[in-house]
């Protein structure tokens, strides 16, 4: 819709994909406009409102996106005022200072890391620890390897030596190298609770599919099970979380054609497998493992590159499916207007029912902050984070163009 109507003045156009101004001999199509950059990365998940049920995070060109726990869906809201360069990716989520909140961990290749302190959706604190590992390293995983409540994190080399970095916060508080040795063919694949004592424990998978287990105090080793297991070429370590309540954490493996296999471990050991009554088709990508519902049990989480997610809550063997939905191609994703739009056009997002104008940008403004999921799954998926009286019906992109 437009009023069109006059050689001069302005125009609003709303929800089309392609108009022309009689005044002007070039006709812009919403592309031309309007250009998103590629779809955010799902990194994983992670409770960062201290709810007990986790949410999701994406990131896009070193923004972040969360989406919390809404209803029986997540709602999202872009991390504003928090931008890494493109060196930094992010590794994954963790506790850091023991508020109960997660926080976000990226990693820069070359042996340093970047922590982000949440508060939900708000970065409360940044900090990079004073340490270097040197390219050679690589973080491995993120846990509690000596119970004090914060998030640590585990490296390996690539000649298969481990080490840890014991957190509080953004400080590194102290750090030691396991004394045992796994070899080049070794990844340290996985790190979690594997004997209940509530340290991290470090799992080995080696080229050929083998399973070892370090058992861990801290930066000790202090038990070594070499024969865990073994899987073929076609699965993979997904995940691991205690899924069947017993204070454990268990392994959870994906093959390629997505079956699910769990390990449900003890000592260090399996105690059972289960393979799982349920199978996603390819276009969905296993996500995690966390409490997404509150009940103290790990769930499973996939999503799809359109922004589909579900949750799968585990009894034995039993899936129970619960849908939830992230707008589609929109959750985190990083974009900014065309530098070959017009110098005098502007853009925002109106509230279709209240027909409030949210605030606009300017071709050359980032629009990467104005992106998130609409509540509800709204018309266009999109609205501004930190404007509340948002309708659950939805927006829709304006475009205004001023004549000179």
């Amino acid at each position: 819709m437009a009023d069109g109507s006059g050689t001069d003045g302005t125009d609003t156009v709303y929800d089309v994909e392609r108009f022309q101004f009689t005044d002007r001999a070039t006709a812009y199509t919403a592309n031309e406009l309007l250009s998103t950059g590629s779809s955010a990365t799902f990194i994983g998940t992670g409770d960062f409102a201290g709810t007990g049920q986790a949410g999701l995070l994406y990131v896009a060109n070193g923004t972040a996106t969360i989406a919390l726990r809404s209803g029986n869906g997540f709602s999202s809201q872009a991390v504003q005022g928090a931008h890494m360069g493109a060196e930094w990716t992010a590794f994954g989520t963790g506790d850091f200072n023991h508020d109960g909140k997660a926080d976000i961990l990226w990693t820069n290749g070359s042996g340093q890391v970047a922590i982000w302190q949440m508060d939900g959706a708000a970065l409360a604190k940044f900090g990079i620890p004073a340490g270097n590992m040197g390219r050679e390293w690589r973080v491995a995983g993120i846990a509690d390897a000596n119970a004090d409540g914060n998030a640590d994190i585990i490296w390996q080399s690539n000649s298969g030596d481990a080490a840890v970095w014991s957190m509080s916060g953004t400080t590194l508080a102290g750090f030691g190298i396991p004394a045992g040795h796994m070899g080049s063919e070794w990844r340290l694949a996985e790190v979690g609770d594997f004997n209940g004592d509530h340290k991290a424990d470090a799992l080995w998978v080696s080229n050929s599919g083998d399973v070892s287990a370090w058992l861990l105090s801290g930066a000790n080793l202090v038990a070594f099970n070499g024969n865990v297991g073994r899987m073929g070429s076609e699965w993979h370590v997904a995940g691991a979380g205690d899924v069947n309540g017993d204070g454990v954490s268990d392994l959870v493996w994906v093959s390629t054609n997505n079956s699910v296999e769990v390990w449900n471990m003890g000592g260090g050991r399996i105690g059972q497998i289960v393979d799982l009554n349920g199978r996603g088709g390819l276009e969905w990508h296993f996500g995690g493992v966390a409490d997404m519902t509150g009940d103290g049990r790990a769930d499973l989480v996939w999503t799809t590159d359109a922004g589909a997610s579900q949750i799968w809550q585990l009894n034995g063997a039993s899936v129970t499916v619960l849908s939830g939905s992230v707008a589609a191609g929109s959750v985190g994703a990083a974009a900014e207007l065309d530098p070959a739009a017009p110098a005098d056009a502007q853009f925002g997002f109106e509230d279709v029912s209240s027909e409030q104008l949210l605030p606009t940008a300017q071709p050359s403004g980032d629009l990467s902050p104005l992106l998130a999921a609409a509540p509800g799954g709204g018309d266009s998926g999109l609205l501004l984070p930190d404007v509340a009286a948002i309708s659950a019906v939805g927006l829709e992109l304006k475009q205004t163009h001023t004549f000179s």
